[in-house]
């Protein structure tokens, strides 16, 4: 699912249906990143712990932006 806060549709929202798509977003990011965290490919790769702690700190990063967003 894609999604956007740019769309018509988006322009109507209320302060809490922006919080909900933000955190639907941010979960999405979260997903993605751990997935790409226990790839094969990454376990692979020459620089494997620079690869862990970049993702490690933007699931961090996510972590932090989505305790600071009202649920």
């Amino acid at each position: 699912m894609q999604i956007s806060l740019k769309t018509e549709e988006a322009k109507e929202f209320t302060k809490e249906q922006v919080f909900e798509t933000l955190h639907q977003f941010l979960e999405e990011e979260s997903k993605l990143i751990t997935r790409k965290m226990i790839s094969e490919d990454s376990f692979t790769a020459t620089a494997w712990s620079e690869h862990q702690a970049y993702y490690l700190g933007m699931l961090k990063t996510i972590e932090k932006i989505t305790k600071f967003i009202p649920k």
